[in-house]
């Protein structure tokens, strides 16, 4: 018998992490229970799990004639969570409830002569559930600050990741304190003050909103966002990359929980992304916050049941990938 095999009898089958197949011993049944293979835990299932909540909407900007225009500032993106190779939070054949926090409503920029710019809205909260009470809450991003007149550029929201404040043609205040505190999120930004200046972008998992104008090189950047037209200032590369989440693009690969920048277009964050939006320039709509995302990397082996929930399950090498992308109070069980 190999090192590998649990006491087979007759040729030795292939094993996998949850469908062992063959004659076991008495001994060797308690030791593939309780000790082996090191994937199983009781009935816990070893997996990889991505979740953020909302972000939060951009604010709007204002202008004046004869002194400038300014930008409102962006969403901070939702709190964010993630584990790997975990094998401590979800149990076979048990029910959990996911709710999934919607994106922040826009703040549109002023429609008159030095009008106030509206504040961004918060995004909702995004939780998991199971029988015994929440097993986790994430905060929805703080809206972007929005305008006092042209000159003022006023702060955002506190939330998950802060909102970047508003610039203004005389001061703009400092960026949104980051509230989380299951998962990671930041501060906001702080605008920039004169004529045409940038509102700060909003926090975002993986570091502060920079000030207004101002970008870096950090990888994995919303590249989704930077590419549209209409002049808009993407923000600080400031989410988490992962390799197997299919938000963004056609392939697998997204940016998750970044901070919105501004624009002179409308340029709405991606859907269960969350991402900030993106604060709008003077007059005009504003861009409201992406929706959040409950993402599960587990063994191909098991079955997932959802309920009242908007999924997406793919087979990928040895692992099946389930993105829950709407759902409030739905369900999803492995078996």
């Amino acid at each position: 018998m190999g090192d590998n095999t649990h006491g087979y009898i007759g040729s030795e089958p292939t094993q996998l992490q949850y469908t062992n197949q063959g004659v076991l011993g008495v001994n060797d049944l308690y030791n593939l229970k309780n000790r082996t293979p090191a994937e199983t835990k009781g009935d816990f299932i070893t997996l990889d799990m991505v979740a953020c909540a909302g972000g939060g909407g951009g604010g709007g900007g204002s202008f004046q004639h004869g002194s400038g225009s300014t930008h409102g500032g962006g969403g901070g993106a939702g709190e964010y969570k993630s584990i790997e190779n975990d094998n401590t939070h979800f149990k076979l054949a048990t029910t959990y409830a996911i709710t999934i926090g919607a994106g922040g409503a826009k703040g549109d920029g002023a429609a008159s002569n030095n009008a106030n710019g509206a504040q961004g809205g918060a995004g909702g909260n995004t939780t998991v559930a199971n029988e015994t009470g929440t097993l986790l809450t994430l905060l929805g991003g703080g809206g972007g600050g929005g305008t006092n007149g042209a000159a003022h550029g006023l702060v955002g929201t506190t939330g998950g990741s802060g909102g970047g404040s508003a610039a203004g043609i005389s001061s703009s205040a400092s960026g949104a304190a980051s509230t989380a505190s299951l998962g990671v999120g930041h501060a906001g930004g702080q605008g920039n003050t004169g004529n045409g200046a940038k509102g700060g972008n909003g926090g975002g998992a993986s570091a502060v909103g920079l000030p207004g104008g101002t970008s870096n090189n950090l990888p994995f950047g919303y590249f989704s966002l930077e590419s549209l037209g209409g002049a808009g200032n993407p923000p600080g590369r400031n989410g988490f990359f992962h390799d197997w989440v299919k938000i963004e693009t056609a392939g697998r690969g997204s940016t998750i929980a970044r901070g919105g920048g501004c624009s002179s277009t409308v340029n709405n964050a991606i859907a269960n992304t969350g991402h900030g939006g993106m604060g709008k320039y003077e007059s005009g709509l504003g861009m409201v916050g992406a929706s959040g995302l409950v993402a599960f990397r587990y063994p191909k082996e098991l079955a997932i049941t959802a309920s009242s929930a908007t999924v997406a399950t793919a087979t990928v090498g040895d692992f099946k990938i389930t993105e829950v992308t709407a759902s409030s109070g739905g369900t999803v069980r492995w078996d």
